[in-house]
């Protein structure tokens, strides 16, 4: 040990002694002083907060006591005792600073520690208040990736808005109980919660609340293949967000937008969207929808083949990820780099980011997330001839898909299998399952995915002799593939045809570039 390290260490044990030889009741002057001491050097104790809960549209301005909210919080509790089990507390500057100290680390993306706070300042509270300090725990919890700890919370919660009578706080923690099941496989579950939360909206006459209602309702029915309704709900939350001045709300329906339009083919209208959506986002500084937002952005300029922008796009996402440590989120745009990686040549730098992605969707319990990522690992396996692993990954995603009931991904990954089907020569099988994913594609609105797998009927139908009908398959197909600006995956498929057509002895289907 150094001189400054021994120096350090024999004056904590000094100090620790000397606190310890003072009286119980020194001690609680001591802390009373350090408080009085700390609020006076701060500027003053701050004013008392409103309930939570309450319909105040804003939270409460900073103060400058908030950073060290927490430490005066403790002092409180050493210099006046601590809290009674039920009921209001004995020390209401104690529970003053635990609601600022959880106000400011929610503020500053602290999900871990703002998680504990809200829990321990639930227990001076009572009623719909104490509920609503666990909902936000619960969604501290969620933003941390702890999926069955916030499912836990917004159970508490509930059962306390209920015995309150409190509908619109019961119809906001329903929404996000019901969003929380889609996210882990449960749809069946989310479409009863939201139906009740839709009755609780429209009895307390909570527009707020009615457009959370509207707006999961539309991420469970695209999740679903129902993009029409998806779409009407998503414009009617987008059209009263900006009656009601809401912009972070206004800001999210146009992302959610941007995200269907791109998924059924419409490219101009998700760009557009998407650069509404992150203008609003950034004046309002919500950076957390604006990582999101910034990720799939990216997936659509790789998709467009614009891949320099779209890696430059996607680091500018994953920053404000591991800033805010949202890990749901961190994971989703490993993914994405991922496949930027493979394309750019860089595999072992690809299948090492994939399993990272996947260790962080299975850590958060994100099964649609971990279904899409088995199926990219998959089809990398299959690009790099590990036909057995490629296979078994294939399986295990559209197994997953299933389960949670994702027809649009159950689509993707059926054709990715009919491909490696094709791929490794077994034609009747890969002809079956191709026809499977086209009902789905076209089921779902899935524009781009039934693009791709019509160019694959294609090879499918040259590998079997069908000449003409492959030939139909491929104009068809490509056209839809430029249609939807698919530039990636038309030139990644044209280059498969030509070694298919090769294969076979023929020449290159006519209507292909």
């Amino acid at each position: 040990m150094n001189a400054e390290s021994a120096y350090v260490f024999r004056h904590a044990l000094l100090r620790d002694a000397a606190y310890q030889l003072q009286l119980p009741g020194d001690r609680v002057r001591l802390h009373g002083v350090a408080l009085a001491a700390m609020e006076s050097l701060l500027g003053g104790r701050p004013p008392p907060l409103p309930p939570l809960g309450g319909d105040a549209r804003e939270e409460a301005a900073p103060h400058s006591t908030d950073a060290f909210a927490e430490e005066l919080a403790e002092h409180a509790r050493l210099s006046e005792g601590g809290v009674r089990e039920s009921g209001t507390p004995r020390n209401p500057t104690r529970a003053l600073y635990l609601h600022r100290a959880a106000m400011h680390a929610a503020r500053n993306y602290r999900h871990d520690s703002a998680c504990r706070l809200w829990e321990e300042l639930s227990f001076f509270l009572a009623g719909a208040e104490k509920g609503e300090s666990l909902r936000r725990a619960a969604h501290a919890a969620g933003e941390a990736g702890r999926s069955a700890e916030a499912e836990r919370r917004l159970e508490e919660a509930l059962a306390l808005f209920r015995e309150a009578g409190h509908g619109r706080l019961e119809s906001l923690a329903l929404c996000e109980l019901a969003a929380l099941t889609q996210e882990t496989g449960r749809a069946a579950l989310a479409g009863g919660f939201l139906d009740r939360a839709g009755e609780l909206a429209a009895s307390t006459g909570s527009a707020m609340a009615a457009r959370k209602v509207a707006a999961v309702r539309a991420s469970v029915n695209r999740d679903l293949g129902r993009n029409d309704e998806a779409e009407r709900l998503w414009e009617s939350v987008l059209q009263d967000a900006r009656h009601a001045g809401e912009q972070r709300e206004e800001a999210i329906a146009l992302g959610s937008l941007a995200v269907l339009f791109w998924s059924t083919g419409r490219i101009e209208a998700a760009e557009r969207a998407f650069g509404e959506s992150l203008a609003h986002l950034k004046e309002t500084g919500y950076r957390e929808a604006e990582g999101t937002y910034l990720d799939s952005l990216a997936g659509l300029y790789n998709q467009t083949g614009r891949q320099n922008l779209a890696l430059s796009t996607l680091e500018r996402a994953l920053a404000i990820h591991r800033e805010l440590g949202q890990k749901r989120e961190t994971g989703s745009a490993l993914a994405n780099l991922a496949i930027l990686q493979f394309r750019s040549g860089q595999h072992a730098d690809a299948e090492r980011t994939y399993r990272q992605a996947l260790e962080i969707h299975r850590d958060v319990g994100n099964r649609t997330g971990e279904a899409i990522v088995l199926g990219n690992l998959a089809s990398f396996y299959g690009e790099r001839d590990r036909v057995a692993e490629a296979e078994q990954l294939h399986q295990e995603s559209l197994a997953l898909h299933r389960v949670v009931g994702n027809l649009r991904s159950e689509g993707v990954e059926m054709g990715n299998l009919g491909e490696l089907y094709r791929e490794t020569g077994r034609l009747a099988d890969a002809e079956r399952i191709c026809l499977q994913a086209l009902v789905l594609h076209r089921q779902v609105g899935n524009r781009r995915g039934e693009g791709k797998d019509l160019c694959n009927y294609a090879e499918i139908l040259v590998a079997l002799g069908r000449t003409d009908e492959a030939r139909e398959a491929w104009r068809n197909g490509s056209a839809i593939l430029r249609e939807v600006g698919d530039v990636t995956a038309l030139q990644g498929r044209t280059r498969s045809l030509q070694r298919t057509c090769a294969n076979a002895g023929i020449e290159m289907l006519d209507g292909a570039p």
